[in-house]
């Protein structure tokens, strides 16, 4: 599995703090029961890796957020096609839409496509505990890329970036709109959600369009966030929402083709 270096270290920082902070703890404390007098610099050591981790996460960039992000829609495209089981020549009525956006459900207990069983259920749960331990510090050192998967959104450039995206990808057939979509990790591609849809026009009811300032929490933060959105609702209540981060024109062309189409087939007799 291909790691995005500069990703995660834009969300997650350089490793080298984190394995001081580990194996600085452990070294403090047994300092401090055979050693006292050098505990005090094991101590400051800890103190100085901890504003280390800091500032090194404040000075770095990801100039190539966007770019991984249309990477990966033309990737998940091509997934797309085979999970729903088309080809273009059967969806060409108009153009796909393609938007993405935060996954700000993610969970780390998250039963992952790639990765299903009580086995990693397991290591889930007892991730939090095996960090306390020296052993972390060893595995970082081993593993430069082992990092610990979270929702963190950061600002750079006027942009709020994410490092869990959703997407959602909609295909129209002469009877249908086929949906796939999928949430990851940015920084490695892994796929935690994954689901299709397909709604025949005749049960469309109405699709819905707005914006609305999302609250995003992130540790003890909450940002605030405007995002446009779009929802396709049949008759029985249920349907697909998707949030579309800044691409111009989906609500006002896409969308509107889309409206245009469910009319003009709901009016076939």
């Amino acid at each position: 599995m291909n790691i995005r270096s500069d990703v995660k270290e834009f969300f997650y920082g350089s490793v080298w703090p984190s394995v001081i902070c580990n194996l600085g703890t452990w070294f403090f404390i047994i300092l401090s029961l055979f050693i006292p007098k050098l505990s005090v610099m094991a101590g400051l050591v800890f103190v100085g890796a901890q504003i280390y981790k800091l500032i090194d996460r404040l000075l770095k960039s990801c100039p190539n957020w966007n770019n991984y992000i249309a990477e990966d829609i033309e990737r998940h495209t091509a997934r797309a096609v085979q999970k729903l089981g088309i080809d273009a020549s059967q969806v060409s009525l108009i153009a796909p839409i393609r938007v993405y956006g935060p996954y700000q459900d993610f969970s780390r207990l998250v039963t992952t496509v790639q990765g299903r069983g009580i086995g990693a259920f397991l290591r889930a749960l007892f991730r939090p505990l095996f960090m306390l331990t020296p052993f972390y510090g060893i595995k970082l050192i081993m593993d430069r890329n082992f990092y610990r998967p979270e929702f963190i959104m950061r600002y750079e450039n006027e942009q709020v970036k994410y490092s869990m995206v959703t997407q959602h990808i909609f295909f129209f057939s002469e009877e249908q709109i086929l949906v796939y979509e999928v949430k990851y990790d940015l920084v490695n591609g892994l796929i935690y959600e994954e689901n299709t849809y397909d709604y025949f026009y005749r049960d469309i009811d109405c699709i819905e369009t707005g914006a609305k300032t999302e609250e995003v929490r992130y540790k003890k933060k909450t940002l605030y966030k405007a995002f446009e959105y779009f929802q396709v609702i049949v008759y029985s209540g249920t349907g697909t929402y998707a949030i579309t981060d800044g691409q111009a024109g989906v609500l006002e062309y896409q969308v509107m083709a889309m409206r245009a189409l469910v009319r003009e087939r709901k009016l076939r007799p």
